[in-house]
């Protein structure tokens, strides 16, 4: 009988001990493991020239933002048409950047004040 209690003694400290063991060793003798360095992706530049296929002369400038699901780059207001007679206020709005955009020049509607689609252009170069 004390052969048996002293043989399940060991079995237990053997286990402890091999846990303990296991358990240094695996950190020692291997390197960090890391993935291999990778640039950040690089965003993908919008096709204006799809989007302005969605736009109609007299939207509004909500329904434009409504299809566009975007916010312009840039907004200026503006004299147009002073070369071709009555000038008249108008407004910018600049998606994207110099060589790849889209501008869209709006008018202010005379019968419900709102700033509505005059003309579009895009730039892609």
């Amino acid at each position: 009988m004390p052969m048996t209690q002293r043989s399940a003694g060991n079995s237990i400290l053997l286990g402890v001990l091999w846990a303990g063991i296991s358990t240094v060793l695996a950190g020692c003798g291997t390197a960090p493991s890391q993935a291999p360095m990778q640039a950040p992706p690089v965003p993908e530049k919008p096709n204006y020239g799809a989007w302005s296929l969605r736009l109609k002369e007299r939207m509004t400038e909500k329904e434009v933002s409504n299809i566009l699901g975007a916010a312009p780059t840039k907004v200026e207001l503006s004299t147009c048409g002073q070369s071709l007679g009555k000038p008249w206020t108008c407004k910018s709005a600049v998606y994207g950047e110099l060589s790849n955009s889209l501008s869209i020049l709006y008018e202010r509607s005379d019968t419900d004040g709102l700033w509505r689609v005059n003309s579009w252009s895009v730039l892609n170069y």
